[in-house]
């Protein structure tokens, strides 16, 4: 699945982000998955930016449920791996996210 995720195939890249923060609170990743989806975390931060998105493109429609996940897997990672920047990145960007559903992400994570 991080493998997967690594890759970033927009599509049901959502329905991945889900499970691995699963598998991370269940405490069934070890350091080094963890460093891998940071680091996956690191180039979605860029690759998800609204101003990088076409509207007229299947990515317009996902990349914010893709955020959402995102923030929520920096949120349950920040304590368990040496943060790059990349989680208090993430973090910090939802706070002020354009979208209401990435926003609250902070507080169902």
């Amino acid at each position: 699945m991080i493998a997967t995720i690594e890759t970033r195939h927009e599509e049901g890249l959502q329905a991945l982000l889900s499970p691995a923060s699963s598998l991370l609170n269940d405490g069934l990743l070890d350091a080094g998955d963890m460093v891998r989806l940071m680091q996956a975390l690191s180039d979605l931060c860029i690759e998800t930016r609204y101003d990088e998105i076409i509207l007229d493109r299947r990515k317009a429609v996902s990349v914010s449920l893709i955020r959402v996940e995102c923030v929520k897997l920096a949120v349950a990672l920040i304590t368990r791996v040496n943060d790059d920047g990349t989680l208090q990145a993430w973090i910090d960007a939802a706070k002020s996210d354009a979208l209401p559903e990435v926003r609250f992400s902070i507080a169902d994570a």
